[in-house]
């Protein structure tokens, strides 16, 4: 540890602002002189948005903002008989001759105005003919598909159940390879 001298620093005049009178020169000590006052130097910022509370603000807890009520949609009608034109979708075996049975039943079906039709190809083996109807409100439109398929033997099944279900009005038939 180095020895430390006390030193001899000359009385230095400083003007003394604080007060009003006029008494202009008074001496400081050397821990004012070391160690200078900078206030009024420095001013704090009190424009500047720092996005925090201020110091001694109380800070309380912002309420969330009321959601808004959950949009309840009612279910499409359904379509039956005569309510709407449903939608056939014909599936049918690619790798057999299946298209030309699914285009003379498409003609068919287009004849009777039961509703719009639609082929499309699988390429898998189908064992027997199918109706699926989704809705229990389509089942009077699978059995008119089924009056039209009389003698292909096909079976009307009730797929109510599976999900996710195409959208109303729809009815599948798959073809028999």
């Amino acid at each position: 540890m180095l020895p430390v001298r006390a030193a001899s620093v000359p009385a230095l005049p400083l003007i003394d602002d604080t007060n009003s009178s006029p008494s202009p020169v008074r001496t400081a000590s050397l821990f004012e002189v070391a160690r200078p006052s900078l206030t009024g130097f420095i001013k704090p910022a009190t424009d500047v948005d720092t996005g925090f509370p201020e110091i001694g603000e109380p800070v309380g807890l912002t309420r969330p903002r009321a959601r808004p009520d959950p949009v309840t949609l009612s279910p499409a009608p359904a379509t039956a008989v005569g309510s709407g034109p449903a939608r056939i979708v014909i599936h049918y075996n690619s790798v057999n001759s299946g298209r030309l049975r699914a285009d003379g039943l498409a003609q068919q079906l287009s004849a009777t105005g039961i509703g719009s039709v639609e082929l499309r190809s699988v390429g898998f083996e189908i064992s027997r003919d199918n109706i699926r109807f989704f809705f229990p409100a389509d089942s009077s439109v699978a059995r008119r598909v089924g009056g039209v398929m009389t003698n292909s033997g096909a079976t009307i099944r009730d797929f109510s159940t599976f999900r996710p279900s195409p959208r109303r009005g729809t009815i599948e038939i798959w073809l028999a390879s």
